[in-house]
């Protein structure tokens, strides 16, 4: 296991100290005691930074010193043990630590969990409410803490690479599939796709920046994208490697360690589109999966770009070019599809999203959101439903319902939100 994914681990574990932890006040002080029963001053401070992660990952030996050294003071509660999520690996190991503990609550569950299966929150709750109805003990909660701990440990001892090197980026973006996007809160110090998670409620829990400090905050860098026209995207950001969209759709990856740029590609949009576009040439961000990053241009074409050397993989036309259509959006990806959707209604054009398989760019489904000429047929039932309530011929003029930014997802329900 690569140190890539001992951070994203030591992430995951950082929430499960959040839940189970006795904090003493806002500072993030966490109540211990060392095994001489003496407070260590130099643990406390290593343990505080465990705390505030977000910028900078522990080294291996100030987590184990942490883990090694503290018999932490667990409050058994379990009030908000169904709103946890864990991810990937951490599911199928989490539940063999409950195993090796001889605690029979999850024994069978846990051999029927695979690596890579993930839990709904209410079966993860089934699980672990009888372990804290048992009044499971302070030792048994430390135990599984510091089991937890030395796993992670064990997983930094692969092979890591050079931050901002193409193997590096390669590899933290490659990280990056189906289980990441859906537990994108689990990885605060990463911004994985346009609103950070599905229900695009753009919350961060990082707690570095406080009332208390933020009038010490100054500039550490800035970067130049030569450009004068607006700059709008929301940046995506995944171990430390920035993606940023700009005016005539190009994109930027830059190492936000150091605001160096790594590489731009432009898919160099002809310049009579931005007669079309309604409020300049501006893009609003792109998205991330396995490896690529998707970026919708402003003359309707959906292009997959490699994250960590900035080729094209592949590219399709989303629209039809004889009308004034246009994609200012950020594409969304779910369950491994790309969806994308376009503007132009004001000009007199007809709304719909468009999923494309993400790794090869193959159309998978197209979904209208208004009806078309009645005269032709209905490319769904929800069509035909929708034409018998309007009147007019508004099919003359495209319809609108243009979803050209607007979208979130569940991913229990399987349900996509659309806004337009």
């Amino acid at each position: 296991m690569e140190v890539r994914y001992y951070h994203y681990c030591q992430e995951i574990l950082l929430e499960r100290f959040r839940l189970f932890l006795n904090i003493n006040d806002a500072k993030g002080d966490v109540m211990f005691e060392s095994r001489g029963g003496k407070e260590d001053m130099r643990l406390k401070k290593s343990f505080r930074q465990l705390m505030e992660t977000g910028t900078r990952y522990l080294k291996a030996d100030e987590l184990k010193a942490c883990l090694t050294s503290l018999e932490l003071k667990v409050k058994p509660k379990a009030a908000n043990i169904a709103g946890l999520q864990l991810a990937d690996m951490l599911l199928h190991y989490s539940f063999r630590f409950l195993i090796s503990f001889s605690h029979p609550a999850c024994a069978g569950l846990a051999r029927g969990t695979k690596r890579g299966s993930s839990l709904k929150p209410a079966t993860l709750y089934a699980c672990t409410l009888p372990i804290f109805k048992n009044q499971l003990t302070m030792n048994y909660m430390n135990k599984s803490v510091l089991y937890f701990g030395f796993l992670f440990i064990l997983g930094s001892c692969g092979k890591s690479y050079e931050p901002a090197t193409s193997e590096h980026i390669k590899s933290v973006t490659l990280e990056v599939g189906n289980e990441r996007l859906v537990n994108a809160d689990a990885t605060p110090g990463d911004w994985l796709s346009y609103g950070r998670n599905y229900y695009e409620d753009r919350y961060s829990s990082l707690s570095q920046i406080t009332k208390d400090n933020i009038s010490t905050l100054g500039l550490a860098w800035s970067i130049n994208l030569e450009t004068t026209r607006g700059i709008e995207a929301t940046p995506l950001v995944v171990d430390g490697i920035m993606y940023i969209s700009g005016p005539w759709s190009v994109v930027y990856a830059i190492d936000a360690r150091k605001g160096k740029l790594i590489w731009t590609y432009d898919p160099e949009v002809p310049r009579e589109y931005g007669e079309r576009a309604c409020c300049d040439v501006v893009n609003r961000g792109v998205a991330l999966y396995k490896g690529l990053i998707f970026v919708g241009s402003l003359d309707g074409r959906l292009i997959a770009i490699d994250a960590a050397t900035g080729k094209k993989v592949w590219e399709v036309l989303t629209v039809d070019v004889t009308k004034p259509y246009t994609i200012t959006g950020a594409p969304r990806v779910v369950d491994g599809k790309v969806i994308i959707g376009n503007g132009g209604a004001e000009y007199g054009t007809r709304g719909y999203v468009t999923a494309y398989d993400a790794m090869t760019g193959k159309e998978v489904w197209r979904f209208y959101t208004v009806p078309g000429d009645p005269s032709k047929p209905f490319e769904s039932k929800a069509m035909e439903d929708a034409a018998k309530t309007w009147t007019g011929e508004w099919w003359k003029y495209g319809g609108g319902g243009t979803a050209w930014n607007a979208m979130a997802y569940d991913p229990e329900l399987k349900l996509l939100y659309i806004g337009t």
